[in-house]
């Protein structure tokens, strides 16, 4: 079994354990850009909060861990925590200006006991559990090989979507709920249904 099979199964066995805890319906629906930049406002402090604990511990040491008299090493353990502050700041305006045009495309998700329904601008979607595409799991890497299911990605009538919370609000339950619903069906859960 390689890596992939493996984080499928973790992936397979999360949603399973999910799924029955939120009955169904469930909708997901794209967030609004209110609701991206709250997400964006929480992550960045927790990374440069990362960076400071990391940048503390490396001054720190190099105050304290050094031989009495060694003042050389203290400027140089300052300037390498700052100049590794350049690539942290240019990821943190990377990811910001990637989000910052972001619309709400107006899409829901609606996975009940009989199908799934997909709304986009205007236009709507009904499916069975046996049309629905399920291109792959949307996973988190963790430490000793685990993974944490975040949600599925779907190949839609209207386009390709990422159903998980990152893009839709109860986007990881109702991913959950159709992956646990075409598996009582003994459909496939990735992929789609011969």
């Amino acid at each position: 079994m390689n890596y992939r099979e493996r984080a499928d199964a973790q992936a397979l066995e999360q949603a399973l354990n999910l799924a029955p805890k939120n009955p169904l319906p469930l909708t997901a629906r794209s967030l609004t850009a209110e609701e991206v930049a709250a997400i964006d406002r929480r992550i960045y402090p927790i990374v440069f909060g990362l960076y400071g604990v990391g940048a503390v511990g490396i001054l720190l040491f190099a105050w304290f861990g050094t031989e009495q008299g060694d003042g050389a090493v203290f400027p140089i353990a300052a300037i390498v925590a700052l100049v590794l502050l350049v690539p942290l700041g240019l990821f943190a305006r990377f990811k910001a200006g990637r989000r910052k045009d972001y619309r709400d495309p107006l899409a829901s998700i609606e996975a009940s006991a009989d199908g799934v329904t997909i709304r986009s601008a205007g236009r709507t979607a009904r499916l069975d559990y046996r049309d629905v595409v399920v291109g792959e799991f949307i996973l988190l890497a963790g430490a000793k090989s685990r993974v944490l299911f975040l949600g599925v990605a779907l190949d839609g009538p209207f386009g390709p979507l990422r159903l998980e919370n990152m893009a839709y609000q109860s986007g990881t339950i109702t991913a959950a709920a159709i992956v646990a619903q075409r598996h009582a069906l003994g459909l496939p859960v990735v992929g789609r249904a011969s």
